[in-house]
């Protein structure tokens, strides 16, 4: 049986030891073989903790990255709505100079929208992001745990 395991979290969180602590715990649980590491493919924060610690695990647990398409829109985008991106912006990579700010939260409902067993949220106070997926999640019935720290 496969056991999914969506992660989120800020792009400012720094704890990487409470991420490593709580997929062993699942690792543990499950078998790494049996479990499947969910996470948004941010490049910085959690994500890429997440993604550094699961990928380096071994022993056939298996991670799927889903990266928001921050340079395309959908039709029901309203004009105007793209935001310039800040100078050395890696956040949101592409090769255009504005983004899709509705990105993220698309991403974030379509890996709800997949199916998890659990929800782990590393959030620091004031993530719009990783709070809006972990709100989903437990919109969607999936057992959430939510680790937060103040900025």
């Amino acid at each position: 049986m496969t056991y999914r395991l969506l992660i989120t979290g800020s792009r400012a969180w720094t704890d990487e030891q409470r991420i490593r602590d709580a997929i062993a715990a699942n690792v543990r649980l499950y078998g790494p073989g049996n479990l499947v590491i969910v996470h948004g493919a941010c490049p910085s924060g959690a994500d890429a903790m997440a993604d550094r610690i699961a990928s380096a695990w071994g022993g056939g647990l298996t991670v799927e990255r889903h990266p928001a398409d921050w340079d395309h829109c959908v039709p029901a985008c309203p004009p105007g709505h793209r935001r310039r991106k800040p100078s050395g912006d890696v956040d949101h990579p592409g090769l255009l100079d504005t983004y899709c700010p509705g990105a993220g939260p698309r991403r974030n409902a379509h890996m709800v929208g997949l199916g998890a067993d659990v929800c782990l949220a590393f959030l620091v106070r004031g993530s719009r992001g990783a709070t809006h997926t972990a709100n989903a999640a437990k919109r969607a019935g999936i057992l959430t745990y939510r680790y937060e720290v103040e900025a």
